[in-house]
This record gives structure tokens, C-alpha cells and sequence, in this order.
């Protein structure tokens, strides 16, 4: 008696073939340049649905770490007494406060991305890199603004 090899996908006896981490292809920095009009219609519609969404606009990103900031220094820097080595007390709380988060942002929304993008991505073909890097950028351009 022959044993036989357990088949990993069975849908209709499409799939029969094990997925290994050599199957997979390197991220192509040439193929990543060749979509870059992709990678920047994603960042305008990013821009466009985000400050829809607000009132405040891009102000939103220059008043939200400056009241976190004030909180800050109010909690920590008063109440606490946080040594800051001679840097006033709200730059550097307002120092960390921008660069958490630029980086809370770029893992909050590069989580969901390929959540919120599936119909996108059934749809045709593009390298999946291209999301989150257009993702980051965008984040990157409110770390600019917050600077």
C-alpha cells in the first residue's frame, strides 16, 4: 500500500501544491519605481478621504500633539517632576509626542491596509508593497506638517 501526500489546499481539487518560502519573490525596488503614479494617486486619495472627513482640516495635525503636548507637560513635567536634562519641558515631551506618533500611526494603519484595500487587490495586479509605502508616505507628510 502507497502512502499519499496529504494535500494542503483541496477546493475543488484546484489547489495541490505546498507553499514554500522559496515560491516567493524578493520586493523588486524596479518593479516598486515602475508603479510610482500608483503610489501617488494612493497618497492623494488618502489626502483627499482623510481631511473630508475633518473639520479642522490640516490644522487637525498641528493643534492634536500641541494639546497632548500640554497635557504632557502639565502630568509630567509639573505634577511628576520627569527630569528632561535641561530641555524645556515642552519640547521634549513634544519631541516624543511627534515621533510616537508618526510611528503608532504607520502601524495602525499598515495593520489594516490590506483589510481595507481587498477589493483592490482582487481586482488586478500590482506589487502589495505599494500600499504601505504609499501609506507611510502620506503619514510621513503629517510628521512633516507636525514639524
Amino acid at each position: 500500500m502507497q502512502s499519499q501526500k496529504p494535500k494542503i489546499f483541496d477546493l475543488d481539487n484546484n489547489f495541490s501544491s505546498k507553499i514554500n518560502s522559496s515560491n516567493f519573490k524578493a520586493i523588486s525596488l524596479k518593479e516598486i519605481l515602475f508603479y510610482k503614479y500608483l503610489i501617488y494617486m494612493l497618497i492623494k486619495k488618502e489626502f483627499v478621504v482623510f481631511y473630508k472627513q475633518t473639520v479642522l482640516g490640516p490644522f487637525w495635525y498641528v493643534l492634536q500633539p500641541i494639546i497632548n503636548t500640554i497635557v504632557f507637560t502639565i502630568v509630567f513635567g509639573k505634577i511628576a517632576k520627569i527630569p528632561t536634562n535641561g530641555v524645556p519641558d515642552f519640547i521634549f515631551f513634544m519631541s516624543g509626542q511627534i515621533i510616537w506618533a508618526y510611528f503608532a500611526m504607520n502601524l495602525q494603519s499598515s495593520a489594516n491596509i490590506f483589510v481595507t484595500n481587498a477589493s483592490l487587490f482582487k481586482k488586478i495586479y500590482f506589487p502589495r508593497i505599494v500600499v504601505p509605502i504609499s501609506t507611510i508616505i502620506f503619514n510621513l507628510n503629517n510628521l512633516l506638517i507636525q514639524i
